[in-house]
């Protein structure tokens, strides 16, 4: 994957790119998306079944797409994320790539489960009230009907995602899809979503905040290797070298985005109204 999870086409990985092996590919070498792309290219090219990876914009669905198999990101706190390390803490979350929806559900029916060690992960009498609440929709008691499974589920399509930018070919997957999901009994809803144009500045703004908090402290003497000054015995210098020589190009570049939008000087014009966005998106 691409190193610290930061990437969306897997070619800054310290042991260098991964390669899309779909067939369809041929010998033309591809890039299988990224950052969790080798966990999709891996089950693309049949080497396991399932695969794990960390998405935190994207990172296990895009490369998924990429690589004709299936993603699946569960909402923050079904997984837990101990043993993960740390990009956006308050948007990481362990995802699953497999080659059928099957396999995601097995898959998932095991890692979600309650984890003293994950403040974030939900609690057991959480996961109970949750799963209560869904056995009391009205679709649940259609689950098993054989020609409409999906009785009853209502699915929204925002009209702010029919961007020009969209491929026809992306598009006509997304109507096949939709048809899809009304021919086993959904119910498709056009919807707004009108904070959708401000998304995307906001998720790199905290992203990149909490991700040069997250990788501080990789400084060489807590964590991370070690690259000493030859000719130096100041701490800044040498916390300095290791830092550079220990991070790739875009892990850097993502640091020091992150350290200036949390600098007293921008807090106030970048931070903050990020965080504002990001609450009416959640309401």
């Amino acid at each position: 994957m691409d190193e610290f999870g930061m990437g969306s086409l897997n070619q800054s990985s310290v042991h260098g790119p991964a390669h899309n092996l779909h067939p369809e590919n041929g010998n033309v070498l591809h890039s299988p998306g990224g950052s969790s792309g080798g966990s999709a290219a891996a089950v693309a090219a049949r080497m396991c079944r399932v695969a794990l990876g960390s998405d935190t914009g994207g990172s296990v669905r895009l490369p998924a797409s990429w690589c004709g198999v299936v993603g699946f990101k569960p909402s923050y706190g079904r997984v837990s994320r101990y043993g993960l390390v740390s990009y956006a803490s308050s948007l990481d979350s362990v995802g699953i790539v497999a080659r059928s929806t099957r396999d995601i559900r097995d898959t998932f029916n095991i890692v979600s489960a309650p984890d003293p060690h994950d403040m974030t992960c939900m609690s057991k009498s959480l996961r109970l009230r949750i799963d209560k609440l869904c056995a009391s929709r009205e679709w649940i008691s259609h689950a098993t009907a054989a020609s409409e499974p999906l009785k009853g589920v209502r699915v929204g399509v925002p009209s702010e995602f029919w961007v020009d930018e969209l491929s026809p070919s992306a598009i006509d997957a997304w109507k096949r899809g939709a048809a899809k999901l009304e021919s086993l009994g959904c119910d498709i809803i056009p919807v707004s979503l009108p904070h959708t144009p401000h998304t995307l500045p906001a998720y790199y703004t905290l992203a990149l905040a909490e991700a040069s908090s997250n990788l501080a402290r990789f400084d060489g003497v807590r964590f991370g290797t070690r690259h000493p000054p030859t000719q130096s015995s100041r701490a800044s210098l040498k916390y300095a070298q290791t830092r550079t020589l220990g991070f790739g190009d875009e892990v850097k570049r993502r640091i020091l985005l992150g350290t200036f939008v949390m600098s007293a000087r921008a807090y106030e014009n970048y931070y903050l109204p990020s965080q504002r966005i990001r609450r009416l998106v959640q309401r």
